[in-house]
């Protein structure tokens, strides 16, 4: 399920259906993240993570590949989801470093 829905949503970064897809299942799972009822979410934000950080490391490996060939809506489309994985990842972090400070007091 993660990975198809990643793929699905990085592969077409141009997508608006796709990215708020993504980005809105991101968000839920962060508002579920410490929550009791739901000890799921912090291993779900993991593996995603997990996808999000392969993406972008294959992205950057295809970029390069892909740079001597100068298509530049590929090389567009590419920094698109790399900033979105990178955005998506930040979201996460902050949350994770949130939770971490709640639960150090």
């Amino acid at each position: 399920l993660l990975r198809s829905l990643t793929s699905r949503c990085l592969d077409r970064p141009d997508d608006a259906d796709a990215k708020g897809l993504l980005e809105e299942f991101v968000r839920d799972l962060l508002l579920l993240l410490g929550r009791p009822e739901w000890p799921a979410a912090p291993l779900v934000l993991t593996l995603l993570s997990k996808l999000l950080c392969r993406r972008m490391e294959r992205k950057a490996e295809v970029a390069v590949s892909r740079r001597d060939s100068k298509d530049a809506k590929a090389e567009r489309e590419e920094q698109a989801a790399r900033l979105l994985s990178l955005d998506l990842l930040g979201q996460v972090l902050a949350a994770v470093v949130a939770q971490r400070k709640l639960h150090a007091d």
